[in-house]
Formats: structure tokens, sequence, C-alpha cells
């Protein structure tokens, strides 16, 4: 029965696009949902986060640093994940979603979410990504990933001054792959 449980449950999954993937590169798996996934990779001390549309259509995402911005988890040697600041807290601003904010990614195509490069600063490393500041990073190996939450489903039309809900308007929760990044 376990067997045939687990048979079924793969099926359904690789059937809505929803399987594991393996990442050979870094021998880790990045999970993707309707073929849609974030890459992470690293060079040196870059650390960069790339959405790839394995869709057969295009898809139109919402990701700025003001909107939906998605999170770098930092988790170092000893388990304990980094807590950023985000600048949003203090910053005022308008938080209207316009229209022209969104951005299509056709099928296929690869759009750059988020990359950053950690710096000396005072007291350790330093590191922005997007809204999140990373600070008084210490020396070390460090395990990284990124979760996307896209929950918006409209957007202010500037030209019409109308409320409008884009067709193909992405909406979900997306995890990236596992990526170790040394700081030495």
């Amino acid at each position: 029965m376990m067997r045939s449980t687990t048979a079924m449950l793969l099926a359904l999954l690789t059937a809505c696009g929803c399987q594991p993937k393996r990442d050979e590169r870094q021998g880790t798996r990045e999970m993707t949902t309707d073929s849609l996934a974030i890459e992470l990779s690293v060079d040196g001390k870059r650390i960069r986060a790339t959405l790839v549309n394995g869709t057969g259509d295009a898809v139109t995402i919402l990701h700025t640093a003001r909107h939906q911005a998605c999170e770098l988890v930092l988790t170092d040697g000893e388990g304990h994940v980094l807590q950023p600041f985000d600048s949003r807290s203090i910053k005022k601003g308008d938080d209207t979603v316009y229209c022209t904010q969104l951005t299509e990614v056709a099928p296929g195509a690869r759009q750059l979410l988020f990359d950053g490069e950690f710096e000396e600063g005072d007291g350790g490393r330093r590191l922005e990504w997007g809204p999140f500041e990373f600070a008084k990073v210490a020396s070390g190996r460090y395990r990284a990933t990124v979760r996307w939450a896209a929950t918006a489903e409209s957007c202010f039309d500037e030209d019409s001054m109308e409320e409008e809900r884009p067709a193909g308007l992405w909406r979900g929760t997306l995890d990236s792959n596992e990526v170790t990044i040394d700081l030495d």
C-alpha cells in the first residue's frame, strides 16, 4: 500500500510540474511549481537569484525591492539563521502596485531577481539584497536559499486611473535551490 501511494504521489507531482530537480553543480535540489523556478548561484562572494520560466507560456510577475521582494536566507555553520534589516520598515513611500511595475517573462526566459556581493564593512562583511541588509557577517561558510512569495492580485493603471487584474499575473511561493558561500 505504501509503495502504491508513493507512486501515485510522484505521478501527481510529475503531472503538475512539481517534481524536484537535481542541480549537479551544487548537488542540491530545487523545487519547481508549474515549471517556474528560482535558480540561486554563487560566484566568489557574489550571490544571484534568477527566475527561470520553464513553462510554455509568458508569465507576468511583480518583483521589486518595494513589493514582493525575494528573501535571502543565510544560515551559518551552527544552524543559526542571520536576520537582515528590512529597510522597508522605516522608509515611507507609496505602497501602491502600479501596472508599470509588472514584468513579463517569456517562455524559456530568465529574469534576474536580485544579486549582491559581500563587501568588507565595520565588524565583518555586509550584503545588500534588495531592501534587505545583512551587516557584520562573520567569516565562515554559509548555506543560502531564496524564498519568493507573490500575493498581489491587482495593480493600478495610471492611464485609466483604475485598478486592474492582469491576466497571467503569477501568484504563489517559490523556494530556490540551496548553495554554499564561503566568506574567508
